[in-house]
Formats: structure tokens, sequence, C-alpha cells
């Protein structure tokens, strides 16, 4: 009997489980859970679970999704909801310790935890928007961060908007930090109107709870859409207001310092730049912060490939893809990518700057934000202009500049120099006639046409 009550109870679990997991879940009314691993065991002896021995030496348990599904469709009246809400329980508060540590030392591998429990965190959300729509919208809160890391901000909005829809009292607090991390994941989609509301809206119920670090954080968003509607003076005012709030709070001040690191190197002043991007970054590794360490590294090596020393730019965009490879942080490494292919380019490594260009293309490829399909796209036509092709430079910077005029793109201006001097190099070699023929040509293109003419610009030649 206790076989069967386990084996029915592990139903709820979704792509799998470890043995903690299990105890935690499926332990109660009539089985303990200081005997259930061993009757786990039992079940794989009887070929009912499959177990799985990860390189660390953690077990993961797993059964076939039509054993899950006998499973589940015996659950007992009662047991199934008993059990659903201890797995939605459980799978909450491991959402919460991940996001307590997702700045710190450990947070690869609570990033890699929370990739593993991706279907087990779903099925939570969707338990608790049916019967608990407070506990499941502070589950969706924790899980922002990773959403945003990660670049699920489709799914991460999803969510977070149907659960603050849910008719039912939110606290504030939790309804601040879920307003800010959907206005996050908004402002990432290049969606401002929903953005600005969500932010604001969310900064005014933090401020109301005394949330000081939640505050800093929503500023610090806040602080970016001004620098995409290209109000720079705002932006400073905004960065600062969230320094002095992480200074109250007591918490990190690395990420408004690495965004007015951003903000100097956009008025080209590079010794303030410079400065505050190493201020940052020593910051982070103190704090073992490699995700911030990264975009210190991207600054430096900005600064670096703008002055030309392209083995100093080379090291530190390498550091900056490392970190960001191991926290699979795919809409970052669009920008160590594009920082690679600079290099490479400016090398005449054309084939490895060709690679790196795809690279960025295809990390942004289904995120939806606008910023990164500026680079990858403008990275495409620096990657062409140095292979000396002038009317897919054309063609494709006409799609470029169209685009983030239709869209409201931002692109960098040390990044638009650089362009800009790809199109007048083009320009020199087509003739002007041709030049705005082919530039008209792009600016027909959509979006998907474009992303999709600048992956086949790069892409490696058919072996024959």
């Amino acid at each position: 009997p206790s076989e069967q009550r386990l084996f029915r109870r592990m139903s709820v679990f979704v792509g799998g489980f470890g043995g903690e997991d299990a105890a935690a879940v499926l332990s109660g009314d009539g089985l303990d859970a200081g005997t259930v691993v061993d009757t786990l065991s039992s079940l794989v002896e009887k070929s009912l679970l499959a177990v799985e021995t990860a390189p660390g030496g953690a077990v993961r348990y797993r059964a076939l999704e039509t054993m899950r599904q006998y499973g589940r469709d015996r659950l007992v009246a009662g047991e199934g909801t008993d059990t659903s809400r201890r797995h939605a329980v459980h799978f909450a508060s491991l959402a919460e310790q991940a996001n307590a540590r997702l700045d710190g030392p450990d947070q690869v591998a609570w990033m890699e935890r929370l990739a593993e429990e991706q279907d087990n965190l779903r099925a939570a959300l969707g338990w608790l928007q049916r019967d608990d729509a407070a506990a499941g919208l502070r589950l969706a809160a924790s899980l922002g961060p990773y959403w945003t890391r990660h670049g699920d901000w489709s799914e991460g909005r999803h969510w977070l908007g149907h659960l603050l829809d849910a008719d039912a009292a939110m606290p504030a607090g939790v309804a601040g930090r879920a307003l800010h991390m959907a206005g996050t994941m908004a402002l990432l989609q290049n969606d401002r109107e929903e953005a600005t509301r969500q932010l604001t809206t969310g900064l005014d119920l933090l401020e109301r709870v005394g949330d000081l670090d939640g505050a800093a954080r929503a500023v610090n968003n806040l602080a970016g859409l001004a620098i995409e509607v290209g109000d720079v003076a705002r932006a400073r005012r905004l960065y600062e207001e969230s320094l002095d709030l992480n200074r109250r709070a007591g918490t990190s001040e690395t990420a408004a310092t690495i965004n007015l690191g951003w903000l100097a190197l956009e008025v080209d002043d590079r010794d303030e730049a410079r400065r505050r991007f190493e201020s940052a970054g020593a910051g982070a590794r103190a704090e073992g912060d490699v995700d911030t360490e990264a975009w210190s590294c991207l600054g430096l090596g900005v600064l670096a490939w703008l002055d030309g020393d392209l083995a100093a730019a080379e090291s530190l965009f390498d550091i900056s893809v490392g970190h960001w490879e191991k926290l699979d942080a795919r809409p970052s490494l669009v920008y160590g990518h594009v920082g690679r292919a600079l290099v490479s380019r400016d090398r005449g490594e054309i084939v490895a700057a060709a690679e790196s260009a795809a690279d960025a293309v295809q990390d942004a490829m289904g995120l939806g934000g606008g910023e990164r399909y500026a680079f990858c796209l403008g990275i495409v036509v620096s990657v062409l202009a140095a292979a000396d092709r002038p009317t897919e430079v054309a063609r494709l910077s006409g799609a470029l500049l169209s685009l983030a005029g239709a869209h409201g793109w931002p692109i960098w201006s040390w990044y638009r120099r650089h362009l800009d001097g790809c199109q007048d190099a083009a320009r020199s070699r087509l003739g002007v006639d041709r030049f705005v023929e082919a530039t008209a040509e792009g600016e027909a293109m959509s979006l998907g046409d474009a992303l999709r003419y600048a992956r086949q610009a790069v892409a490696p030649p058919a072996e024959s």
C-alpha cells in the first residue's frame, strides 16, 4: 500500500525530482519522510521509476509520462489536492531561496537548479494561480530575476500578468516586486508604455512598504527607460537616486554604477566610464557576482576596443562570454558575441568575426528585445563591411535603421558612429545611386526578413 500511495503521489512532479523534494512533498498522511527514498528505490527496482545521477553525484528520479499520468489518474479524493499543495509550497520555497542568492557567489548553481526545475515550477504556478493567487504572485516575483537573466521574458510576463490580474488581495510588497519584474521584462521587450506603468506603480508600492532595495531596482530600470527615449539628464538623476537607495538599504551598488558607466560612454566621457566600470567590477568580484562582473568586463572591453587595444578587448570580452555561458544568460551573450566579432573583424579575421556575429543573431532571435536586435543586425553590417560586401551592407543597414526608427530601438552612440563608418565605406564603393537603391531594399524588410537575411549573410559556406 505504501508503494502504491507513493506511486500515486509522485505523479505531481513534472520533469523529475530529487530525494529531498520527494521527502518534502510526498510524506504525510500515512507516509513517513524517512522511508520515502527507500520506497522510491523499490519503485526503481520494479522499473516504475528511472534514476539519473548528475556529475556532482546528485540523484534524480523520473517517471515516464505514461506512468506519471497513470498515477495521476489514481490519486484518491483529497490526496491529489494535499499533495499538489505541498508540491507548490515546496517549489515556491525553493524559488524564494534562489531569489535571495541570484546576485551572490552561488548564482551559477542556483540558475542551474531553477533551470532543472522549470517544469515543476510551472506546475506550481498553475496550481497556485487556481488556488492561492497571492502565493502564486510571490512565486512569480521570486522567479522574475531568473526569467530576466535567462531570456524567458514572454513567459515571465504571462505568469506575472495573469496573477496580477487575479481577483485576490495581494500584499503591497509582493505586488510591488511583481510589478517591478513585469515592468523590467516589458522594458526588455521594448514595450515602453507598459514598462512605464508597471515600474511606476511598482515603485509606489515598494516605497509605501519601505522596500528600499526593491525601490532601487525599480528606479534603476526607470532610468533605462529614460535612456531609451534619449533623456540622458533624467537617466543620470535616476541612476544617482538608485545609488542613494542602495546605500540607505545597505545593498549592492554595482548595478547602478555599471549603468552610470554606460551613460558616461554614451556622452563619450571615457574616463568616467572607465572609473564606473572598474568600481562596479571590483564590487562584483568582492560579492562573488559573476553576472555583474561580466557586465563590467563588457564595458571595459568596449573601451579597450575603442582605444584600439584589441588584445585587452579580447580578454575582457572572453571573460564576459565565459561568465554568461555558465549562467546560460542568453540575452547578455548577444553583447559578448558582438564584442568578440568586433575584435576579430578589426584583426582581419573575417571567418571568426562571422561566427561570432552568427552567434549574436542566434541568441537574439526569439527574445523580442529591441536593443539586442539592433546590436546583432549591426554587427553583421560591420562584418559585411570588413568583408567588402557593400551591397549587403547598404541593404542590411537600411533594414536596421528603418526598424530601429519604427520600433524605437536605441542604438548606443559609440556603436552608431561605427555603423555610420561602415555605411560611408559602402556608399563610396557603390556610388550614391546604387547605395540608395540597396538601402531602400533593406528598408522594405520586416524584422523577420532582416534577421533571416543577417543570419544567412554570416552563415558558413555550404560544403561541396
